[in-house]
Formats: C-alpha cells, sequence, structure tokens
C-alpha cells in the first residue's frame, strides 16, 4: 500500500469515526432514556440517530416503540410503514399500521394485512379481523 492509499485511508477515519461516535452517542442515549421511561427524550435521541443513519430497523424500531410509549401514533406510523416495506416482521408495527386503518376506516387494508401474514398476536388478530367485518 503507497503512503498515498494510507493517508487517503486516514483522511476517510478521521471524517467518519467522529459522524459515527455521534450517531452511536444518540442511540445509547435513546437507549438510556427508554430504560428510564422517558419516551419523549428517547425519541429526539433516536430521531437524531436516524437522521444519521435512516435504513437501521433497529433505530427505527426503536424510535418508533418511543412514539407509541408517548401515545404519538401519527408519529409512529411512517417508521412502522418503513419497518414493514423494509421487510421487517414487527408486531408493533403491524398494530400501529392497523390501528391507523380503523381510524381511517380503511377494513379492506386491515383484511390486506393479515392476508399478507402480518400478524399482532392470535387475540388481537381475531378481534381485529371481526371489528373489521
Amino acid at each position: 500500500m503507497s503512503l498515498r492509499h494510507i493517508l487517503s485511508l486516514a483522511l476517510c477515519i478521521g471524517v467518519a469515526a467522529p459522524a459515527l461516535a455521534q450517531n452511536a452517542g444518540s442511540y445509547l442515549a435513546g437507549r438510556a432514556a427508554a430504560l428510564s421511561n422517558d419516551y419523549a427524550e428517547a425519541a429526539d435521541y433516536y430521531t437524531r440517530a436516524l437522521i444519521r443513519d435512516q435504513g437501521n430497523p433497529v433505530i427505527i424500531e426503536s424510535a418508533l416503540n418511543s412514539f407509541v410509549g408517548l401515545g404519538d401514533i401519527d408519529r409512529a406510523y411512517p417508521l412502522a410503514r418503513r419497518l414493514q416495506e423494509g421487510g421487517i416482521d414487527s408486531m408493533l408495527a403491524n398494530l400501529v399500521v392497523y390501528g391507523r386503518y380503523a381510524r381511517d376506516g380503511e377494513w379492506d387494508a386491515i383484511f390486506e394485512g393479515f392476508e399478507a401474514g402480518r400478524e399482532v398476536g392470535p387475540l388481537f388478530d381475531g378481534l381485529a379481523q371481526a371489528w373489521a367485518h
């Protein structure tokens, strides 16, 4: 490896390392806040982490949990949809999406979700489908 390659690599590491550390700090601060049941602070930190790593399913689901803990389903819904669209099986994401469908009277979408295998749990799934009928 040439000196030029080594210097380029060192520069890349020097530029990327602070951003990665900052993102890890936001994620870890979010976890600490969530463990303390401070969902508002957790949601804030997870949102910061998502800005830097938008496709990370662990951070998306952590932010989703925080918004549900706050009762802020409007902010939880887009995160739930991102998990579903990314093929991530999340009972909480499914619950949030079904809640939105029910609120908006999208009964066919509820049936389509269950037909696609998006389950929440045996009791909820049966009740939701009966209610949608």
